[in-house]
Parts: C-alpha cells; structure tokens; sequence
C-alpha cells in the first residue's frame, strides 16, 4: 500500500498539483500548459528534474516528450515556445539526489519498449555511468516515476500482456462470412489490444467514413496489418487501440460499439462483464 498526498494549488483539481509519496525524497509536479506562470512561486522552480510533456499525437497514439534539465522553470518555458502539441507536463524532482541524464535515458528507453506513446524526442542523451551507489538511488526514483503516471493516467511504461499472458480475451467475429476475427483484451487504462494474427475485413461499407478508415489506411500503410486473402486482411503484430470501439470498427471495417460487439468464449459482451 503506498501513500500519496497531493497538493491542490488555487483549489482547482485540474490546475497546478505537488505530488509526494510516504518515504520518498521526489516530488512530481502536474503542470497544465495553461498555468506555466505558476512554477515561479515553487521553490524547486530551478531545481535539476526529468520532465514529460503529454499531448494529441499525430494518429491514433498519444504524443509524449521526455526531457531532463538543470532547472525545470527556465526548461519548459522554453518548450511552451518550440513546441506546440504539448497540454500537460510531468516533472520530477529530488534536488541533488537524482542524475536528471541517467533518469532521462532510462525514461526514454522503457518507454519506447512499451510502445505505447509516440515518443517526440527525435534524439536523447546518451546516459552516463554512475556509481552503483547512485545508480540504486535512482533506479529506485524511476520506479516511483513508474507509478505516478500510471496513477495519473498516463501509462507511458506500461507493457501490452501477450496473448497467453491473458485470460479475458474478448472475440469480435463476421458471424455471416468469417471475413473478420479480432481477439484482443481491455486493458487497465481503458484502451483495447487486439492480439496478433486477428483478421480484419478487408471491404468497408459505405457509411464507414472519418477517423476509422484513416487509421485502416495507416495501419496498411505501416504494414500493421497486411493482406491474408481477397476478404481479410491479418494483423501482423498487437496493436493497441484507444477504445474497444476504434478496434471493433479497424476489425469489421464499419462503425461498431465496442463495448457490445467484443465478447467472451461464452458469449457475454465487454459492457456485461465489466458495466453491469
């Protein structure tokens, strides 16, 4: 059991927001672009701190920017200038106890491990060698950078659970001519995974228009999913989607509810199970 305390500033939940856990020498900051103004009045406004900025990706993916520097004030006023697709940003703190070049590293590479964002750095620093001393300090730090965002919504390092990993994995199936079969699973964020070796239908109706062909197009287009046949195309790795919806409307090629097509082995749908 962990204990978080959270600091509200102004009384506004989605303002600016100090988060501290029971035992830990960090502190996070949730920072609204909005209020960029407000890091001034903190004390660790010029702190060392590895940041990220969480925003519209270009796709279907959410975008995040991982950074690190020697004061976070200075940092990401100089980023609410050169970047523009940022909302939110995650800073992390422990004044002199972090390596801000280690931690950056580390964030960078786990997080493009879990693939779950479009990460925006187009480079990152290389990381450096740290006494193993140091090193136990902050591998520990980013363990707590690992619940925060999760706690807050943001599962920048959470992992997709194969398949044989899964034991509630929902089918969404062409039941007239089998052109189509997902398999995939909810996951804790709310977002869909649809295990590799699914079919999609390849055909599209007619009403089928806006985001969902785009994504199809995009997915062909990264050979996420590739043709089997004339009628089905395959999915050539998981792939996660941001609802049970997008990845029921990629599967059958037309407009679905997610929460009522996608089913289990015995037949009850994602809504039963999990909203009823």
């Amino acid at each position: 059991m962990s204990v978080v305390e959270i600091l509200v500033s102004g009384n506004n939940p989605n303002g600016l927001r100090i988060i501290k856990l029971a035992g830990w020498i960090g502190k996070a900051f949730v920072i609204p672009r909005d209020d960029i103004k407000e890091i001034k009045k903190l004390k660790e406004a010029n702190y060392p701190a590895v940041y990220f900025l969480f925003g519209e990706g270009e796709a279907d993916k959410p975008a995040a920017y991982i950074g690190q520097t020697d004061n976070f004030d200075r940092r990401l006023n100089q980023q609410s200038i050169s970047k523009e697709y940022w909302d939110f940003a995650l800073v992390f703190t422990g004044e002199s106890e972090i390596d801000v070049q280690y931690l950056e590293n580390l964030c960078t590479n786990y997080a493009k491990k879990a693939n779950r964002y479009e990460i925006k750095n187009s480079t990152g620093t290389p990381g450096r060698n740290i006494s193993d001393f140091r090193m136990v300090t902050n591998n520990d730090f980013f363990e707590k950078i690992k619940f925060i965002t999760s706690l807050l919504g943001y599962p920048l390092f959470q992992e997709t659970p194969k398949e044989q990993q899964v034991s509630d994995i929902y089918y969404f199936e062409d039941v007239n001519n089998k052109d189509a079969m997902g398999r995939g699973t909810l996951l804790p964020s709310g977002e869909f995974v649809v295990f590799a070796n699914s079919k999609s239908r390849i055909k599209e109706t007619p009403s089928f228009t806006g985001s969902g062909p785009r994504l199809r197009k995009k997915l062909i287009e990264e050979n996420i999913i590739v043709p089997l046949d004339d009628k089905s195309y395959v999915f050539k790795r998981d792939y996660i989607f941001r609802t049970p919806s997008a990845a029921g409307d990629t599967v059958m090629g037309r407009a679905t509810n997610g929460w009522t097509g996608w089913k289990d082995k015995d037949g009850n749908t994602l809504d039963q199970n999990l909203r009823k």
